[in-house]
């Protein structure tokens, strides 16, 4: 659902002949707390609390964040933005 959200909404903003870039970032935050919304068990292959030769599952918290990135034309410099000191 979300993937689609984006691509729409990203899609519409960039003109035919123009490349469509998006990036994804991903990442972990340990947490310990089992009732904490969002939280589950995860296979991480670098997870510093478990030794290098047995990786081990650990309780984290997984964000993934979504962009594209618009051609130059199409982005508001940044002192005509609103809110950003004038």
């Amino acid at each position: 659902m979300l993937p689609r959200c984006f691509v729409q909404q990203t899609l519409a903003q960039i003109p035919a002949q123009e490349l469509y870039v998006v990036t994804v970032d991903g990442v972990q935050l340990p947490r310990c707390g089992r009732t904490m919304p969002g939280t589950a068990w995860l296979k991480n292959l670098k997870n510093p609390r478990t030794p290098v030769w047995k990786p081990g599952i650990h309780r984290a918290q997984r964000f993934l964040h979504l962009a594209a990135l618009l051609p130059k034309r199409l982005s508001v410099p940044a002192r005509r933005r609103r809110g950003w000191g004038g």
